[in-house]
């Protein structure tokens, strides 16, 4: 099965469990797949850099280049607006599912609340956008324009450590390895790296 978009799709998000697929695009609508059914949700006034369901599956948050947040149901019906006042390029659900973080285009992560949308933290990580954003544990990993990668304890949003010279170009897209002991990074030409995270850092992001 497809969908089509009217232009380039750029942020997706799934849950198997549920089998449901979420998704932004430059076009400046999310769009829900659940089986056979089919939603588009309108309500941005720019592209749609960054989505993730929320807890329970039943709701999901996008965030856009108008410096927004959206919160919809799985309708596509838009329960809430968060003005942000940057723009958002990536967003993450913690693995205990009650905040999120929100790479943005001057440097900025910030983690809000994912019940009242509250800020816990905003903090200046990177020196530019902030494309990929991912969690593993207490940490939160941050790659950027900037050609750098941060691991952050993501309670406090204080960087714990910076892995840098290794990109030539922007990075676009990091994940942490299943039991958090590497991340990996790739960049907008060929160049994919893993990093080895300190073994006294990574033994407690297993934990």
């Amino acid at each position: 099965d497809g969908q089509e978009f009217g232009n380039s799709v750029l942020c997706v998000d799934v849950s198997f469990d549920a089998g449901i697929v979420v998704s932004g695009s430059e076009d400046r609508t999310v769009r829900v797949c659940r089986g056979q059914n089919r939603a588009v949700g309108r309500g941005h006034m720019g592209t749609v850099w960054g989505i993730a369901l929320l807890k329970g599956d039943e709701t999901f948050v996008s965030g856009s280049w108008d410096r927004t947040l959206r919160v919809w149901d799985l309708e596509c019906t838009c329960l809430r607006v968060v003005e942000v006042g940057r723009v958002v390029w990536s967003l993450a659900l913690s693995p205990c599912k009650t905040t999120v973080a929100a790479g943005q285009d001057d440097g900025f992560v910030t983690l809000f609340s994912a019940e009242t949308w509250a800020k816990v933290w905003e903090e200046e990580v990177h020196q530019n956008i902030v494309r990929s954003v991912a969690f593993h544990g207490r940490y939160l990993a941050t790659g950027s324009d900037d050609k750098t990668a941060k691991i952050l304890d993501a309670d406090t949003g204080r960087v714990i450590k910076s892995l840098e010279r290794g990109h030539e170009l922007p990075i676009r897209s990091i994940a942490f390895t299943s039991h958090g002991t590497s991340l990996i990074t790739t960049d907008f030409g060929k160049t994919l790296r893993q990093w080895p995270l300190h073994a006294e850092s990574t033994k407690q992001m297993a934990s």
